[in-house]
């Protein structure tokens, strides 16, 4: 049976990576103006993204 504290760190851990992953939404948001979140993902991984400007 697994310790009280381990408990507590293991929602700690759910709780950084909530934060964490909110954060990263956030930014790509901020950063990415006009553009979707998909065009900005397809571009990282070096594809062809599409446009919504045309």
């Amino acid at each position: 049976m697994p310790k009280t504290n381990d408990n507590v760190r293991g929602v700690g851990f759910l709780l950084l990576a909530l934060l964490t992953i909110s954060l990263q939404t956030v930014a790509v948001k901020w950063i990415s103006g006009d553009y979707p979140v998909s065009c900005i993902e397809n571009e990282s991984k070096g594809e062809q993204a599409w446009s919504t400007l045309d």
